[in-house]
């Protein structure tokens, strides 16, 4: 973060930015995976989201509880263990 602060090319200063943010691995979980290969994340500040978007490697646990045997069951279980659950 220092450093970032005291760079002074603006261009260095956005690349150590990025490269500060994107992390090697990303350990996380999901709302549910689909038999059939669906994954499905959400969450409500969005941070799941971006870690696995960002990292070079996603590690994802989850429990035998979240597998169902399709996409729309997957989003369906995300909606209502996640969306529900925020409101």
């Amino acid at each position: 973060h220092e450093a970032i602060l005291k760079e002074q090319d603006q261009a260095k200063a956005a690349q150590l930015r990025a490269e500060s943010s994107i992390a090697d691995y990303f350990f996380t979980s999901a709302c549910a995976i689909g038999e059939d290969g669906s994954i499905v994340v959400a969450d409500a500040t969005g941070n799941r989201v971006a870690g696995v978007a960002a990292a070079k490697n996603v590690v994802i646990v989850v429990g035998s509880q979240k597998i169902v045997p399709s996409a729309a069951e997957a989003q369906e279980r995300a909606y209502q263990y996640v969306v529900c659950a925020m409101h």
